[in-house]
């Protein structure tokens, strides 16, 4: 009974964490970006190798995010249609 509370608390403290930065890949390419910028700080990595982890980074983050939306509309697409025939 009581870890079903704990998981309830961990689960709102993850969507409010989410809808601080954005949401939940966004949330984990800023934990990688402040990750790469500690290594750049601390001479593990140069300018050039943190540069291009970032663009690796964000360019995921904004393929991901736009084949989601993409699949969002071609999932409404499909649904209008399937109304389409169930009114004919």
């Amino acid at each position: 009974m009581w870890y079903r509370i704990f998981n309830y608390k961990k689960v709102l403290i993850m969507e409010k964490l989410y809808g601080l930065f954005g949401g939940r890949k966004m949330l984990f390419a800023l934990v990688l970006l402040v990750i790469a910028t500690i290594f750049l700080f601390t001479d593990k990595s140069d300018f050039g190798g943190w540069s291009n982890f970032v663009i690796w980074i964000f360019g995921t983050y904004c393929v991901g995010n736009g084949m989601e939306h993409l699949s969002e509309i071609n999932k409404k697409k499909i649904e209008v249609k399937k109304l389409n025939k169930l009114n004919k």
